[in-house]
């Protein structure tokens, strides 16, 4: 029914924003992230999500369409409704949560207030196969991501370690890919050699 709202800030906490649109206040749920973000006074502009039930009509809006659309396809999973949805998004941005989904990361999701084991387990069996068709890009993102880290200097002085302790060019690079692969984050040199070690 909405896609988006567009008016000016008259309140905002960091449970919901106040919208006045030509003199109607749309009171709108945000996720916690995006607090911050908003200034009273400002126009802003939310892509919503408009949920229709027995005794409420409830408006959930977000910063960007992306947010809205992992916030709709999270109401599909079994068990999750808008708080607990609205939660995952404010405690997770979207690579994040592709991730995690894609790797099986239980322990990640499990971090969201309202997220146990067994929600998180569920979650990623029902929409692991619909994030990259919803958001290829995403995926597309990450692996820029991963090939600039293997790139990085740090990576550089693995290999050039690793090779020094007579090891084969060919299996330190594969072991260090399939770090970077796993993991994203940042490596400190002395942790990246240690995993790069444990599977050489």
């Amino acid at each position: 029914m909405y896609d988006y709202i567009r008016g000016k800030v008259t309140r905002s906490t960091p449970l919901y924003t106040v919208l006045d649109v030509s003199g109607v206040g749309y009171r709108i749920a945000i996720p916690t992230n995006a607090f911050p973000k908003i200034d009273i006074g400002e126009e802003l502009t939310l892509h919503v999500s408009f949920i229709v039930r027995e005794q409420s009509h409830s408006l959930f809006g977000f910063l960007n369409a992306e947010e809205r659309d992992l916030f709709e396809v999270l109401l599909g999973v079994s068990g999750i409704g808008p708080k607990t949805a609205l939660g995952v998004i404010g405690g997770l941005d979207a690579e994040t949560l592709r991730l995690a989904v894609s790797d099986g990361n239980v322990a990640t999701i499990s971090k969201v207030p309202g997220i146990g084991k067994k929600t998180a387990e569920r979650l990623i069996l029902e929409i692991k196969d619909k994030l990259p068709k919803m958001f290829p890009h995403l995926a597309e993102n990450f692996a820029i991501q991963i090939s600039n880290k293997k790139q990085s200097p740090i990576v550089r002085d693995a290999h050039s370690a690793l090779t020094n302790l007579g090891y084969k060019d060919s299996a330190v690079e594969k072991a260090l890919s399939r770090i970077m692969d796993k993991d994203a984050t940042d490596h400190d040199l002395a942790s990246l050699i240690t995993q790069a070690l444990k599977v050489l």
